[in-house]
């Protein structure tokens, strides 16, 4: 019996099977590769989706950060002004971030509309601005590839903070006034001749013949007194920074350092005394010493030396002795100072004047500080003695480790809106220390024109304006940076801002 292991019909069993139809391939691989090319295109449109909005964001991103930088710039340079609050940074930040784009509606510091929130956070204290830009990002594609479930939030932030230019000290600055040189030959090294107004003539110089300046600033313009009206664009000279050197070098004018126009203005480090009050209280009798002549049938009193004390004067305070000490300390003068003579008494000036008299020899005060709150001040040559004045006078304000505090380095704090004229008559003059007159004009004329006293003085001046007169020949003033400093005396210094974050 043969067995066989076919389980088919006998028929079929040596039959060969055969192979599935050729189109039936090609169909199961087309399908498998639709699948593919499917799963490929939805990666590179998701891809391509998230790249538009990203290119996007990033895009808004850039345009947040040049407003926020250009924000906080607008924010900080309106804090460098004087008197200039947290708010007035506020609104000039917001509106330079509108204009760029991004405008709430409103220019409260922190403020948010049209999708925008706009946040500006000025520090007076550390003299910085920080704006931030802040916005939801728009999503066109991302989204519907569910790739990003919510829109995110795009930043900017950017601050800016306000310099001060070390290397130009300032010694001379008028405030809110002209600083008029019209002196004859000057000789300032070491410091600059500011002025913090805006108009085009804040400095003005005369058409004499200057030798040395280190550098003249302006927050306005600089010009030359004897043109018509001190015009912008005159013969060039205010064009362009080298169309001023041009025309000054022409006036035989040398400068360390080249002018600057239209600046930022100067600091004020002294500006806290403008709130501060000073008491004192009434001062001792004076020490008064003298002798008698009779000339020409008159009886004359000389003041030979004198000797005043710190304290409250009501009256002015008027020394008219040949040699005048004043003791170290706080003078606070409610009627004002005279220190320039007639040096006699019961004579008239005219009379003195003839005589070729000279009162007030010498005039000296170590550690001193005069605060005038009224009157005038008048230090140096009586108008009506034909130029005859003080020969010799020395004022030093205290020093840092004294203990007057606020006053320290501080020779003169005129707190009133008081004529100030120092002519400091013939030779060997030497103040040292600030002479601050924020509400007040100052004529200032010789000021150590000797320096054999004091090779390295401190010598600064700020005032409402100051007028280098044309009376005097000549002034030097090399201010000493390091003996400021070393007295612990502040000085002015022009600004600028930079971008710090």
């Amino acid at each position: 019996m043969t067995f066989s292991s076919c389980s088919r019909p006998a028929s079929t069993c040596n039959a060969t099977l055969a192979s599935p139809p050729a189109h039936a391939l090609r169909a199961s691989r087309h399908g498998s590769v639709l699948i593919l090319t499917t799963l490929w295109l939805f990666v590179v449109f998701a891809v391509a989706a998230l790249s538009v909005d990203a290119g996007d964001w990033y895009y808004t991103r850039f345009q947040e950060q040049s407003a926020a930088d250009a924000a906080a710039i607008a924010g900080a340079v309106t804090l460098a002004y004087p008197n200039a609050t947290g708010a007035d940074a506020c609104t000039a930040a917001t509106a330079i971030a509108a204009q760029n784009g991004f405008s709430t509606g409103n220019t409260a510091c922190t403020s948010t509309g049209n999708g925008y929130t706009v946040t500006i956070t000025p520090d007076t204290a550390t003299q910085t601005v920080t704006a931030a830009i802040s916005q939801t990002a728009p999503i066109f594609f991302s989204i519907a590839f569910g790739l990003i479930s919510t829109a995110p939030t795009i930043a900017a932030q950017a601050t800016a903070s306000i310099q001060q230019d070390s290397s130009n000290p300032v010694c001379i600055l008028a405030l809110n006034g002209q600083a008029i040189i019209n002196l004859l030959n000057i000789t300032i090294r070491n410091c600059t001749i500011a002025s913090n107004a805006p108009t085009v003539d804040a400095v003005q110089l005369s058409l004499a013949q200057i030798s040395y300046i280190h550098s003249l600033y302006s927050a306005g313009g600089i010009c030359m007194v004897g043109t018509p009206s001190c015009q912008p664009n005159l013969l060039g000279e205010l064009t362009t920074a080298t169309g001023i050197q041009a025309l000054l070098n022409d006036l035989l004018l040398s400068f360390q350092t080249p002018p600057q126009e239209f600046q930022l203005p100067v600091n004020n480090p002294f500006a806290p005394l403008n709130t501060m009050a000073f008491t004192a209280p009434a001062h001792p009798a004076p020490q008064i010493t003298g002798v008698t002549l009779n000339l020409l049938l008159l009886k004359i009193q000389i003041n030979v030396t004198a000797i005043y004390y710190p304290g409250t004067y009501n009256n002015t305070l008027a020394t008219n002795a040949l040699v005048t000490t004043f003791e170290p300390g706080t003078y606070i003068l409610k009627n004002g100072l005279d220190i320039e003579g007639p040096g006699l008494t019961n004579i008239t000036a005219p009379l003195l004047s003839a005589l070729g008299i000279s009162p007030n020899l010498i005039v000296s005060g170590q550690n001193v500080t005069f605060v005038v709150s009224g009157g005038t001040v008048q230090i140096g040559a009586n108008p009506l003695s034909l130029g005859v004045g003080t020969s010799l006078i020395t004022l030093t304000a205290p020093a840092v480790n004294s203990t007057s505090g606020a006053l320290n380095g501080v020779l003169f704090d005129i707190t009133s809106p008081v004529t100030t004229s120092i002519n400091l008559g013939d030779v060997l003059n030497d103040l040292q220390g600030v002479i601050y007159a924020p509400n007040a004009p100052v004529s200032l004329g010789l000021v150590s024109v000797n320096l054999t006293l004091n090779p390295n003085p401190c010598e600064i001046v700020v005032a409402q304006s100051v007028t280098l007169p044309t009376a005097q020949a000549a002034i030097n003033l090399p201010t000493s940076q390091a003996a400021c400093q070393s007295d612990g005396v502040a000085i002015p210094h022009p600004q600028y801002v930079e971008l710090t974050q």
